[in-house]
């Protein structure tokens, strides 16, 4: 059966209320849940790098990226939030991927569950830099950004291969 012929199968099997194949949303969709994954990934490189190094962040309109940096909530338990963010957006990226590679609906469901965690960890960090520090990162917001961006294109193809 033809490529073609099988995506209309899929879609003619989901309607009767049968299993629906989540190769369905990875057309229109993978390459948005990609590229989400991917830039937050490369956001928290950025950081992790700069961090590391000791190089001043080119922050943009706000500059407040030093700020942030330099203030006791940049480090969890010593390790830098950047790293951290950059692990878990390393697994994201690994999950989406492999979904993308294999239709696994199972590492579809990490990337939304982790995405969404990742969502909630950004809204405190976020509020954190408006209430206590008083400053914005701009890269710090572009990986808020990202992340809800994620979790919303995971979110909907999901709902769309259920």
């Amino acid at each position: 059966m033809s490529r073609r012929g099988r995506r209309a199968a899929v879609r003619a099997n989901s309607r009767r209320g049968e299993i629906v194949d989540v190769r369905s949303g990875a057309g229109r969709m993978g390459p948005a849940l990609l590229a989400a994954a991917l830039i937050g990934f490369a956001i928290t490189l950025y950081l992790v790098a700069e961090r590391l190094a000791g190089v001043p962040l080119v922050c943009g309109p706000f500059g407040g990226c030093d700020v942030v940096q330099a203030s006791r909530y940049s480090d969890v338990g010593g390790v830098p939030v950047a790293v951290l963010g950059a692990a878990g957006s390393a697994i994201l990226l690994a999950a989406a991927i492999g979904w993308w590679r294999w239709r696994d609906a199972r590492l579809l469901a990490i990337v939304y569950v982790g995405a969404l965690a990742s969502v909630a960890v950004v809204v405190y960090f976020t509020a954190l830099e408006l209430v206590v520090i008083h400053a914005v990162c701009s890269w710090c917001a572009a990986y808020a950004i990202a992340t809800a961006t994620l979790a919303a294109v995971a979110g909907l193809v999901l709902r769309r291969t259920r």
